[in-house]
C-alpha cells in the first residue's frame, strides 16, 4: 500500500477516504513516524467526533488523553484507534518521529517559504487551509515551536506537538494532500535557517557559572567542521542582505559552531577574532560567554558533552584588527544552564 496523494481517487471521496486514512496512518508508522487520531469534520464543517469541538479545533483536536505528545504508538495501537474512529484525521507527532515541519500559512507564507535558502527537496504537503508543509529530519534533542515568523508573519517552525497529515480533511471540506510524498522523497536534514528560527524561540532558563579561557587568540577557521555558509559568515561578517541585524547574524554564527560540536573556548576564539564578532568585541568577553551559553540552550546542546577542539594553527582572518583580549585566569562568567527539555 502507498500513501494516497492528490491524484488518488480514494483519498478525497466518500467512505473509501476513511479506509485511506487508517491505511495512511499505518504507512506513516512504517516510515518511523508516530500517527495519532484527530477530530474530523462533518460535510458541513462541524465537529464529527461528538466532542463538540469548535472553530480551528474542528478536524485538528486530538482524540487521545493527556501525555499523547511523546507517545510512540505500536501497529496494534494504530489499528485499534482507526477501528474505533474510522473517520479520524491523522496527526503526526513531531518529536517522537524526529521531524521538523516548516508550516507556511496562505499565499504570503508560501511565497516567503519558497525564498528561503537552502530549501532542500523532501516531502511537501498542501494543507486543507491552502498552506504548505515542508517536512525535515532533526536530531532527537531538537524540539520546540515558533509561530508567526518572517516578514509575512505566516511561517511556523514546528518540532514538537503534531501536524495534520494527508489524507485528512479540513473543516472547509478541502483535503490535505501530498505534493511530494515521503515515499518519493524522504525528509532531508532541516536547513540552518529553520533551526535558527526555532532556537531563537527557546525559553529562558536559570543562570549557572562557566569560564572561558584566560585569553582568546585567533582560531584557524579552516580546521573547524563548518558549512561553507557558516564559514563565510565568520570570514566575511554579517550582511544585511541575509540577516536583519548584527545580533541575528552573530546568533547564526554561534549556532553553527555549537551544532558542529565545538567547545566554548574555541567558539569564543572563532567569534572574537572574526568580522562577525564585532558586537561581541564591543560588548566584551563576559557578554560573549553569556551569548554562547544562551545559544547552547536554544540549540539544545550542552557544553558539558563537548570536548575542546585541537587547533594545529592559529591564524587571524585577513583584515581583522582586534585587540588582544586578556583577563586573569579562571574568572567565572555568568551564563544560563542547560535544563531538561520538557516543551
Amino acid at each position: 500500500m502507498t500513501l494516497p496523494d492528490r491524484k488518488d481517487p480514494c483519498a478525497p471521496q466518500g467512505c473509501s477516504s476513511q479506509m485511506a486514512r487508517g491505511g495512511a496512518a499505518l504507512e506513516y508508522l512504517r516510515l518511523g513516524w508516530a500517527p495519532v487520531p484527530l477530530c474530523w469534520p462533518t460535510h458541513d464543517g462541524r465537529c464529527g467526533c461528538g466532542r463538540g469541538h469548535t472553530g480551528k479545533d474542528i478536524g485538528k483536536a486530538p482524540l487521545l488523553g493527556k501525555g499523547y505528545q511523546n507517545l510512540v504508538p505500536s501497529e496494534r495501537d494504530v489499528r485499534q484507534w482507526w477501528r474505533m474512529w474510522p473517520r479520524a484525521n491523522i496527526g503526526v507527532l513531531l518529536a517522537p518521529s524526529g521531524l521538523l515541519v516548516a508550516d507556511a500559512d496562505g499565499p504570503a507564507g508560501v511565497t516567503e517559504l519558497h525564498l528561503q535558502r537552502p530549501l532542500p527537496l523532501g516531502p511537501i504537503s498542501r494543507s486543507g487551509g491552502g498552506g504548505e508543509h515542508r517536512w525535515f529530519r532533526v536530531p532527537a534533542h531538537v524540539s520546540g515551536r515558533t509561530t508567526k515568523r518572517g516578514e509575512s508573519h505566516a511561517l511556523d517552525i514546528l518540532a514538537s506537538g503534531y501536524v495534520v497529515a494527508p489524507p485528512s480533511v479540513h473543516r472547509s471540506g478541502q483535503f490535505y494532500t501530498w505534493l511530494i510524498s515521503p515515499e518519493d522523497a524522504p525528509p532531508p536534514d532541516a536547513p540552518p535557517w529553520a533551526l535558527e528560527l526555532l532556537a531563537q524561540s527557546a525559553p529562558h532558563t536559570k543562570p549557572a557559572r562557566v569560564s572561558l579561557p584566560s585569553n582568546l587568540p585567533p582560531a584557524d577557521l579552516a580546521c573547524l567542521p563548518l558549512s561553507s555558509r557558516a564559514r563565510g559568515l565568520l570570514v566575511n561578517g554579517v550582511t544585511t542582505a541575509v540577516y536583519s541585524s548584527r545580533s541575528e547574524g552573530l546568533f547564526a554564527a554561534i549556532a553553527a559552531l555549537v551544532r558542529a560540536g565545538i567547545d566554548d573556548g574555541t567558539i569564543a576564539r572563532a567569534v572574537w577574532n572574526s568580522p562577525a564578532g564585532q558586537k561581541a568585541r564591543e560588548q566584551g568577553e563576559r557578554w560573549l560567554a553569556d551569548e554562547i551559553a544562551r545559544v547552547r540552550i536554544k540549540v539544545g546542546l550542552a557544553a558539558q558533552s563537548v570536548q575542546p577542539v585541537a587547533m594545529a594553527t592559529l591564524t587571524r582572518p585577513q583584515g581583522v584588527a582586534v585587540p588582544s583580549p586578556v583577563r586573569p585566569q579562571g574568572i567565572p562568567v555568568s551564563a544560563p544552564a542547560v535544563k531538561g527539555d520538557n516543551r
